[in-house]
């Protein structure tokens, strides 16, 4: 599984959750995989109030959900900075 690659930082998930056969277990797997492999999780999607429902969930379980790719991608991007910044405090604490 992809998720649990160690070369793999962030998982961005895309997926159209407004697809008929599909039902709210999509939101456990992605939460499983998140607990399971330890990724920080980002999910982007499109449709209508059954997506918003399923967005609802994933925030519930502290996993973000943007409409479009371009927001997702820009979330991961602050994400990886804000971890820069303490990678960048840390060393220079323990510098002191």
């Amino acid at each position: 599984v992809v998720s649990c690659d160690p070369n793999v930082g962030i998982i961005l998930v895309v997926a159209l959750l407004q697809t008929s056969y599909l039902e709210s277990d999509v939101v456990d797997a992605i939460t499983e995989s998140k607990v399971t492999c330890g990724k920080p999780t980002v999910v982007c999607s499109t449709g209508g109030e059954f997506t918003k429902i399923l967005f609802k969930m994933l925030e519930d379980d502290h996993i973000p959900s943007y409409v479009t790719p371009e927001r997702a991608v820009r979330a991961i991007n602050a994400l990886l900075k804000y971890c820069k910044a303490l990678e960048d405090k840390e060393k220079r604490k323990n510098k002191s």
